[in-house]
């Protein structure tokens, strides 16, 4: 269901492991990821795969959440980002899915189906083809393209969730 750039309906087993993926999302009419996107974002969290953003068809950006549950092969639309994103970073940490986009941060609460604005990213940090690790509660954003020259970024930015704050 979930691929890089591929078109996969039969994909046997899910790995539930946490990870961030760019993906091409195809799944069979009528579910709620039925719409097909690329440039999203994926991560895990509690056995559920959560698709974030990306675009859609005439290259528009795409705001929409679907989340799979492997277990009952079931997908369920969820509240949409704050605001469309394409190719941004996402994280699951203590619970919560962080979303990273340009200079935006947002938290989503699975648990209230609620997103909620944080703070914000100081600049240089771009997060196309951006990435993110967790560790002992904190966030790393790493890397990313500039939008302007589509240059390699060599930076490093630790977030903070608790504290809601960025350092370098």
């Amino acid at each position: 269901v979930v691929a890089h750039g591929i078109d996969r309906t039969n994909t046997g087993n899910h790995d539930s492991s946490s990870g961030v993926h760019g993906c091409l999302l195809r799944v069979g009419p009528g579910s709620a990821g039925s719409t097909g996107s690329a440039a999203g974002r994926s991560c895990t969290l509690d056995g559920q795969i959560y698709l974030i953003g990306g675009v859609g068809e005439g290259w528009n950006f795409l705001a929409r959440v679907d989340c799979y549950d492997p277990k009952t092969d079931r997908w369920t639309r969820k509240r949409d980002l704050p605001e469309a994103a394409s190719a941004s970073v996402v994280q699951a940490v203590n619970g919560i899915i962080y979303a990273f986009y340009d200079r935006s941060t947002f938290a989503y609460d699975p648990k209230a189906d609620r997103w909620s604005v944080r703070a914000r990213i100081p600049g240089g940090f771009e997060s196309i083809n951006g990435m993110a690790g967790s560790l002992n509660g904190m966030i790393y954003l790493f890397g990313g393209l500039s939008r302007d020259t589509m240059c390699a970024h060599n930076l490093t930015l630790a977030y903070d969730p608790l504290e809601d704050r960025f350092t370098s």
